[in-house]
């Protein structure tokens, strides 16, 4: 993990902003926050079981999972989940002969969404341009209308709230056909994510005073797909 802080490293960082009496004590600015410099003083814990139900036939195949995870990591006087943590997958796969050349199959996967630490409202800091085009060293604290102005900030996020919340769960759904020549050759056609599900988003509603009351956002936190039909050849030896 990284060692946080030191009273006078804190202070350093600071020395370049104008706090404002008004900014929130919870401001993950006023923190003490993580150093590059590494220190083995992390714990973590890993528990779970899984359960599988498994079905062999000659026209019917497949099998449905279960898995029940729990994984904790301990920094900075802190517990919360693994960055990968999943409480509950649920899955299946199955196999259909439908006739001599014709197979249909499919797999669907259910899962809990990964954590994520939530974003808040904090202050935006700024320096100003001096008159010979350069840059204010000590940053201030955006105002609108005398007010503090407060955003969500992804680069400083509060280690009090880390991995507090989570993505929306994780769906997907594949069905393949495929067609044999009983020799040789296969062909097949599939559809990944048949149902478009939407994964990895994470909702946020805007602080009080950004933008319109109670509007709710939703962003994709790892890269997503749609609805991808593909096709392929099969030769064997």
């Amino acid at each position: 993990m990284q060692r946080l802080e030191a009273d006078e490293e804190r202070a350093t960082r600071l020395s370049v902003f104008i706090i404002p009496d008004d900014m929130p004590l919870d401001s993950a600015t006023l923190e003490h926050r993580p150093t590059v410099v590494p220190e083995s003083a992390g714990r973590g814990t890993a528990t779970g079981v899984e359960v599988l139900a498994q079905r062999s036939g000659q026209r019917l195949s497949g099998w449905v999972g279960y898995t029940f995870s729990k994984t904790t990591r301990e920094m900075y006087g802190y517990a919360f989940p693994f960055d990968f943590d999943r409480p509950h997958t649920l899955s299946s796969a199955g196999t259909w002969l439908m006739t001599r050349r014709l197979r249909l199959s499919a797999t669907w996967l259910f899962g809990s969404g990964f954590p994520v630490t939530p974003l808040n409202g904090d202050v935006f800091f700024s320096n100003i341009q001096r008159p010979d085009g350069s840059l204010d060293p000590i940053a201030r604290p955006f105002r609108l209308n005398g007010r503090l102005v407060l955003g969500p900030n992804p680069i400083t996020r509060r280690l009090s709230q880390r991995n507090s919340d989570r993505l929306s769960g994780y769906s997907r759904t594949d069905v393949r056909v495929t067609y044999s020549t009983l020799g040789h050759w296969e062909f097949y056609g599939e559809v990944i994510n048949l149902f478009g599900a939407r994964n990895y988003d994470q909702t946020m509603t805007a602080p009080a005073g950004v933008g319109p009351e109670g509007f709710v956002t939703r962003n994709n936190i790892y890269e997503k797909f749609d609805r991808f039909p593909t096709f392929g050849i099969r030769f064997r030896f």
